[in-house]
């Protein structure tokens, strides 16, 4: 009994070990942002974002992944209003993967968080002014910072996608929704909360990995 039970172990955790993967991959898209409060959306504003990715699998079909990301949020109206927040995210997921590892096409699933730091911030909003002796309203840049105590922001993500495995490597190509969970205009005094929202295409290729197919 206990010559089966002794192998059975160690093929369970052979397979296991052969299934483990650590790797490193780099991550490019587009992002549409927006920022929401007082019950009006002030407007979504496009940018592109770029980021590096650590993903362990300890299992085949289940994963953790952290990352760093530059990703530019903010809202803009045309000719009224232009806010842009430059962001350092640092997604933090749990990474479920479907299919058979040999799949060509294998659909995947995340969830997680998305704390981030703010790098920078940049502001215009529109002002009257004469032109011609007819008054027009033009744009003239503001500081962002006046009066706001946090510069930085919480978040949580949902994420679709479909990894496509060709000559040994598995790149991907996924959706992701942002939604921020904090009042990112804290200390502004008679102002109502605004929140981060993001929905951002990316494609992720693997720079090092233990596994060439990973």
């Amino acid at each position: 009994m206990r010559v089966p039970l002794a192998l059975f172990c160690l093929f369970v955790s052979a397979n296991a070990l052969w299934a483990q993967t650590l790797a490193l991959r780099a991550e490019v898209g587009l992002t549409r942002s927006s920022l929401h409060g007082g019950d009006f959306d002030w407007g979504a504003r496009d940018a592109p974002v770029l980021g590096l990715q650590v993903r362990y699998w300890p299992w085949d079909h289940l994963g953790v992944e952290v990352g760093g990301l530059l990703h530019d949020k903010g809202s803009q109206v045309p000719d009224i209003f232009r806010m842009r927040l430059t962001y350092l995210e640092a997604p933090l997921l749990l990474r479920l993967r479907i299919g058979a590892r040999d799949w060509a096409l294998r659909p995947a699933l995340a969830a997680g968080w998305a704390p981030a730091r703010e790098l920078s911030c940049a502001l215009a909003s529109a002002a009257p002014t004469l032109d011609n002796a007819v008054a027009r309203l033009a744009l003239r840049a503001g500081s962002c910072r006046t009066q706001r105590t946090d510069p930085w922001d919480f978040g949580t993500i949902i994420e679709a996608g479909v990894e496509v495995r060709a000559l040994g490597r598995a790149t991907e190509l996924r959706v992701r929704k942002t939604t921020g969970v904090h009042n990112i205009a804290s200390g502004y005094r008679n102002g109502f909360p605004f929140h981060n929202r993001a929905v951002t295409v990316l494609i992720a290729t693997p720079l090092i990995s233990t596994r060439p197919s990973n």
